[in-house]
């Protein structure tokens, strides 16, 4: 059964056999194979209460290998339901919960749609980079009071959308490879060294880490001579 949105804009308990995060496969095998191969280094944005509650196991693996793990929400609230007075203290619980689970505060930020208050609130509690935005395709400065944030804009390529439904059962992994090349080409054809491109993937372990569409993700990212890392949501 789907999971069905609460009315705080969190979710109802209980996520399907597919979502699960706290088996030894929920990353993905191939997938965490094909990191280490390939040297890259993670910022993945993670839901506090779903996935590091429940997969400490999981979180130490990621950890022991050189990675981090950045605030996704704590029960991947949808943040443009919530009013400030509710999206801040979910901040607040996230980030002591990764403090607590990864020995480290998190930094950095993806929220399941942002709400107007979002980035004043990101600003406010220490963070320096966030990762919501479709509407550039550079990453940019937002400003309040003379604090910085840094947004790492985004693009409607991911795996949940490439595959067909929003978990991820469907969807042919070479359709994502197509889309990915030609996303990837057609960056790079434009880039310079006076006007260097940037290219975000986000991608979701429980989906991308199934067999065969890490293949894919891999010969994208072998286009790449100078891919060192990846977010992963």
């Amino acid at each position: 059964e789907d999971l069905r949105e609460a009315e705080d804009g969190g979710q109802q308990p209980g996520l399907p056999p597919q979502m699960e995060h706290g088996s030894p496969g929920a990353v993905g095998l191939p997938l965490w194979r094909r990191i280490h191969a390939g040297g890259l280094r993670l910022a993945l944005d993670a839901a506090a209460r779903d996935s590091l509650r429940a997969a400490q196991q999981s979180v130490q693996a990621i950890l022991d290998h050189g990675h981090v793990v950045e605030g996704h929400g704590y029960n991947h609230e949808i943040a443009r339901y919530l009013p400030r007075e509710q999206e801040d203290p979910i901040m607040k619980k996230t980030i002591a919960m990764i403090q607590k689970r990864t020995g480290r505060r998190c930094y950095g930020w993806r929220s399941c749609t942002q709400s107007t208050n979002t980035i004043e609130l990101l600003i406010e509690n220490g963070f320096t980079f966030n990762t919501n935005c479709f509407h550039e395709e550079l990453p940019f400065l937002w400003e309040k009071d003379g604090k910085l944030l840094v947004e790492l804009p985004r693009q409607p390529f991911g795996d949940g959308t490439l595959f067909g439904h929003r978990h991820g059962e469907y969807g042919n992994p070479h359709h994502g490879l197509e889309t990915w090349k030609a996303y990837f080409d057609e960056l790079y054809s434009e880039s310079s060294v006076e006007r260097p491109k940037y290219i975000p993937f986000t991608m979701h372990p429980y989906i991308i880490g199934r067999p065969g569409r890490t293949l894919a993700l891999s010969t994208t990212s072998r286009r790449s001579p100078f891919t060192s890392a990846v977010t992963s949501a």
